[in-house]
């Protein structure tokens, strides 16, 4: 069941300054020491909130595993760098029917894909209860007839949906770090069959070498060549890009000129896309490798 109304009750954090505000999904007279010693000892099961006064992020554990940061001045705003590589579907697909998000965290991707791109229907998947009650705490839109979130397992959702989309959006990491079943090839055969014939994914991926070859051999597997590839350094991230049927050939020959109305557009630039997808649609060869 989705909280709606969560409480949510203020920690001193115990970072130092500007991190100084821990926010818990916790009643006023839970106790606070046993609160901190779970949050130290990262038994803590549900999300919380870090705040500094100016940025707001959705949290797992204090080492590490934060799913999502909000700029609180610009709550739109793709704040984490691999978040706008994830966006580069654009160059491919600038006005996409539907876009299938898996896995919510702070809602930034859903946010940009509902104030920019006005003409598309967003739905988000999210397993987690307790991460879709602080929607409002991140300033996410309330379902309408545009937006839809469904609080359900991504495996089961793509098994069973009826709707295909034009881009399936994949960020599904929880406490534990991403989901085991990321690398599956019978997932992402899932994820390929609610596509459309010209659709596209996007994955981050995150983690390992061997993890991330991994996970790069099963969308390959899947979806055949290209896959095509941009290490975030930023971030430490992968985003791959694969396609259900191969971009068409004007569509990519085309690729530079839509990067300049992209740029105009959503101030968004994907260098490293545009060189893979230039080089794909100059010479039709596949363009797979991890940098």
């Amino acid at each position: 069941m989705i909280v709606k109304r969560p409480t949510l009750r203020s920690l001193c954090s115990p970072f130092t300054a500007p991190r100084a505000v821990l926010r818990v999904l916790e009643p006023p007279d839970a106790d606070k020491q046993l609160l901190y010693r779970r949050l130290l000892d990262g038994t803590y099961q549900k999300p919380f909130l870090i705040e500094d006064g100016t940025e707001r992020s959705l949290e797992f554990g204090l080492a590490g595993g934060s799913q999502s940061a909000m700029r609180c001045a610009d709550p739109d705003e793709l704040v984490v760098p691999y978040t706008r590589e994830m966006m580069a579907f654009l160059l491919l697909r600038p006005n996409p029917r539907h876009v299938v998000v898996a896995g919510l965290g702070g809602g930034s991707l859903v946010k940009y894909c509902y104030r920019n791109l006005p003409e598309t229907r967003i739905t988000a998947v999210e397993i987690n209860p307790w991460v879709i009650s602080l929607r409002s705490e991140f300033q996410i839109p309330e379902d309408d007839e545009r937006l839809t979130i469904v609080c359900a397992d991504a495996r089961h959702y793509f098994e069973k949906a009826r709707v295909l989309a034009d881009v399936v959006m994949i960020d599904l990491y929880d406490r534990r770090g991403a989901v085991p079943f990321l690398r599956d090839r019978e997932f992402m055969t899932s994820v390929k069959s609610r596509l459309t014939k010209t659709g596209s994914v996007i994955v981050n991926v995150l983690g390992t070498d061997a993890w991330c070859r991994d996970c790069f051999d099963a969308v390959q597997a899947v979806f055949g060549d290209p896959v095509v590839t941009v290490r975030v350094e930023a971030d430490g991230n992968l985003v791959l890009l694969a396609f259900k049927g191969l971009p068409a050939t004007n569509a990519l020959r085309s690729i530079q000129v839509r990067s300049q109305e992209i740029k105009q557009r959503f101030q968004l630039e994907f260098p490293g896309f545009l060189r893979a997808l230039s080089n794909l649609g100059e010479h039709r060869l596949p363009y797979a490798s991890i940098p």
